[in-house]
């Protein structure tokens, strides 16, 4: 396994019973990059990170964090590693801060300030000697990513760390974590929240079925050319009229109207009004990662 990864796993696999949740799953998370697991529920994403933090065995394959191997027996390299998976383990009667200081005895060297450090990061200051119970879910949310931020870990695995928030709120998290990759930390991100996904993510990879079917940079899975979109009242003459427009590629009927890629609205157009075929509509739209996602995932459904 490649000494360049910060986390990486090697044709994993995990079966339960006649199920295999896990298929050859093979990851790998270079350091300070913002990686994105994507996947439609029951893909294999938590039995994945579950694996990966040594909470169950793998059937088969291997995990390596910081060069080490991670299994149930084996996690010295989780030390670290913070983490949030999952709703967060919150004690609902003390303050924040009390949550914070209560988890801060398993770090007996971290600096006393620190705490005050994660609440401000998390933005919860104004509130951290509020009982946890009078929290909204927003709030219990930063309180987990600020439990998992607190041992000022190299790596930070995050599952649906945005839950619950308002928009404002997953700006500020979006914003956080970017800084804290550009500050080295490196961030294994887990969400549905695609368009989230798409602003904050250095690389991807989709999970379906258990199986990787698209891995890579965020500009290489996104389409490098806009969606020229057509209403007319001749769907299947048009159709067949733009097969013959030089370029045109991906054309489909969508709904009420027609898609083409690799052309422009300018082309598409002239060629059409050439053809005696006057569009009554025709607008642009730029391809983003849930269209990208969603075409992915049907095509293997």
């Amino acid at each position: 396994m490649d000494t360049e990864f910060v986390l990486q796993t090697h044709h994993l696999n995990k079966q339960f019973g006649s199920v295999r949740a896990v298929d050859d799953v093979s990851l790998g998370i270079r350091h300070a990059e913002v990686f994105g697991f994507l996947g439609p529920n029951g893909a294999g994403k938590t039995t994945t990170i579950s694996m990966i933090l040594g909470l169950t065995y793998p059937t088969s394959g291997e995990i390596k964090v910081f060069g080490e191997r991670v299994t149930p027996e084996h996690n010295r390299a989780l030390r670290r590693v913070g983490m949030m998976v999952g709703e967060p383990a919150l004690m609902l009667a003390f303050s924040a801060r009390r949550n914070l200081q209560a988890l801060s005895y398993l770090y007996p060297d971290l600096p006393a300030k620190r705490i005050d450090e994660v609440l401000e990061m998390v933005d919860l200051q104004a509130t951290r000697n509020l009982p946890v119970r009078k929290f909204s879910t927003g709030m219990k949310q930063r309180l987990g990513l600020a439990l998992a931020l607190l041992n000022k870990p190299d790596l930070l695995i995050l599952d649906e760390p945005t839950n619950g928030m308002d928009p404002a709120g997953m700006q500020e998290i979006r914003i956080l974590l970017r800084s804290l990759a550009e500050q080295g930390t490196t961030v294994f991100l887990s969400s549905h929240l695609l368009h989230e996904m798409e602003q904050v993510c250095d690389r991807v990879a989709v999970i379906q079925h258990g199986q990787i079917i698209a891995q890579g940079k965020m500009t290489e899975l996104l389409p490098k050319h806009d969606i020229v979109h057509i209403r007319t009242a001749n769907l299947e003459q048009t159709v067949q009229a733009l097969k013959d427009l030089p370029g045109a590629k991906h054309i489909k009927i969508d709904a009420s109207s027609i898609e083409v890629q690799e052309v422009s609205s300018e082309q598409v157009l002239s060629f059409l009004v050439t053809r005696g075929l006057t569009p009554k509509e025709v607008s642009v739209s730029r391809p983003d990662l849930e269209s990208v996602f969603l075409e992915l995932t049907q095509k293997t459904a």
